[in-house]
């Protein structure tokens, strides 16, 4: 089957060490050594991963936090008491981490606090330096969360860390090395840390099957209850300039740099040696796409391999979408939105919901599957056929779902007019955008359009805003929110949404952000 290499939970390359009873891994970042009770959707966690591998019965003996990767002992859980007390024995740990700018002199020591309260010395040493940001190794018996502390009390926090000035898509803070009471075992230093250091945000594309092997750890329990979601993401700091989607057997590449277009052919190829039937292109320009040929931007035949159908539809959990990996730039499902449709769909019971800008209705039927009456606008008839053709597909035709062909501010003024009222309002424009008379500019437009959906908000009412503008951030989108609630007088909360793990909503780095304000009763 297409991808199998890439659903695998656990790589014995990531297998250290096994001495006993103990075990040694090496935990990537983005993967938690145990699952949370708080009720969210996460990837696996470090001990069903291993155990689906055929290493049943390990539990962590400490906590190596999610976004910190590196050297992570487990016991057997009849020894996992033991083995917590080995953890906390005098060990001596190696770190490395970046920092940026560097502000400690280059070499020194910090003092951590342990959670009892024990004073520990931190040894640091910058092993080398590239303009404002440097790698630093650390010798320590401290956790990973004391090292973090330690230096942002030091006044030179990590970088990923929230005290930090310099984004990231990850705490750039990896265990290297742990030693004591017969132990020493290293674990090779993730490549994030080379390409950050000279100066790149992300891998760059001469790097994208490790990044693509790396990424599919995380992505691990996805598969076969989603068939399409993202590979590899640019937007999740993975690589730079190329975003790579599974669409069931096939596969899509979306290119936004030269460096990397001009590697479409390789980056393709290890697509299909992954056992992709055929691997799409598109070319993503920051520019006006009506001065360019969209068939050179977006063929209608793969790069390589074999067709998908015309049109097929993908599973999404309960629900399906039809998709067309050959018609333009968009394939008529945006992936990185599918944990805000579970969320949108357990949140409308006894409601409707409107949907503006709705293009092929994705939210509009996840309402449906949730109860809701819908109201989906879109100035695209073509786009709306689609929205009934899933809406169709998955049970939820009839009169309460409504698909309307129109200018979007247009039917807004129509609907505060007639007090038109909803439980829950979905805006999600493109940046740019076709009107019946002039261009749509979210830049421009999206305060208004926030405004006029407010008014449209019963009492207790949610609007999920959605923004694809660059240079807008999150932050910026939660704060013309709140201005917008203030203006029309409505008190409210305002929360931002994160993508699935898969597609996770970074600052400064995802082009996708999405925010929920809910208006008081």
């Amino acid at each position: 089957m297409a991808f199998d290499g890439l659903n695998q939970a656990w790589s014995n390359e990531r297998t250290l060490q096994r001495q006993g009873r103990y075990l040694l891994v090496d935990k990537p970042a983005g993967i938690a050594c145990r699952s949370s009770d708080d009720g969210a959707r996460r990837a696996l966690d470090l001990r069903a991963r291993l155990a689906q591998h055929g290493l049943e019965g390990f539990e962590p003996c400490a906590e190596v936090p999610e976004r910190v990767s590196g050297v992570t002992l487990l016991a057997q859980r009849e020894t996992s008491a033991s083995a917590e007390a080995l953890w906390r024995s005098p060990l001596e740990r190696s770190y490395l981490l970046g920092v940026e700018p560097l502000r400690l002199p280059v070499q020194g020591q910090l003092r951590g606090a342990l959670s009892a309260g024990t004073a520990v010395p931190l040894d640091y040493q910058v092993s080398r330096r590239q303009g404002p940001r440097a790698l630093v190794t650390v010798r320590t018996q401290a956790g990973p969360e004391c090292v973090a502390r330690a230096f942002v009390a030091a006044g030179q926090p990590i970088v990923g860390d929230e005290a930090s000035p310099a984004a990231a898509t990850r705490l750039l803070l990896h265990v290297q090395r742990l030693q004591g009471d017969g132990l020493d075992v290293s674990a090779p230093v993730p490549s994030e840390f080379e390409s950050w250091l000279l100066g790149a945000s992300q891998r760059p594309p001469q790097q994208f099957e490790q990044a693509l092997a790396d990424a599919a750890l995380v992505r691990a329990g996805l598969w076969p209850e989603h068939e399409a979601y993202r590979l590899l993401g640019e937007d999740a700091g993975e690589i730079a300039g190329i975003t790579a989607d599974r669409y069931a057997q096939h596969a899509l590449l979306e290119i936004s740099t030269d460096e990397a277009w001009a590697e479409r052919a390789r980056l393709a190829e290890c697509l299909m040696d992954q056992g992709a039937q055929g691997v799409y292109v598109k070319r993503r320009l920051r520019a006006d796409l009506r001065k360019h040929d969209p068939r050179e931007l977006a063929p209608a035949l793969p790069l390589c391999g074999s067709p998908a159908p015309e049109s097929f539809c993908v599973r999404q959990g309960e629900l399906a979408f039809w998709v067309r990996l050959g018609d333009g730039l968009a394939t008529g499902l945006f992936l990185d939105q599918r944990e805000s449709w579970q969320r949108v769909r357990e949140g409308v019971r006894g409601t409707g919901l409107l949907n503006l800008f709705s293009y092929t209705g994705a939210f509009s039927v996840a309402a449906a599957a949730g109860g809701a009456a819908t109201v989906s606008v879109d100035l695209s008839k073509r786009a709306l056929a689609r929205a009934r053709l899933n809406l169709e597909h998955n049970g939820l035709s009839g009169p309460q779902h409504r698909l309307l062909a129109n200018d979007v501010l247009v039917w807004l003024a129509r609907a505060r007019r007639a007090q038109r009222r909803f439980g829950w309002i979905v805006l999600d424009p493109p940046s740019f955008g076709t009107r019946r008379r002039g261009v749509l500019s979210a830049e421009r437009d999206y305060a208004g359009l926030v405004a006029s959906a407010l008014e449209l908000l019963e009492p207790g009412g949610h609007l999920l805003c959605v923004s694809h503008q660059l240079g807008f951030s999150q932050r910026d989108l939660g704060d013309l929110l709140r201005d917008a609630l203030a203006k029309c007088g409505r008190a409210g909360s305002v929360a931002s949404w994160v993508g699935g793990w898969d597609a996770p909503t970074l600052p400064g780095v995802s082009r996708t952000k999405s925010v929920l304000a809910r208006v008081a009763e």
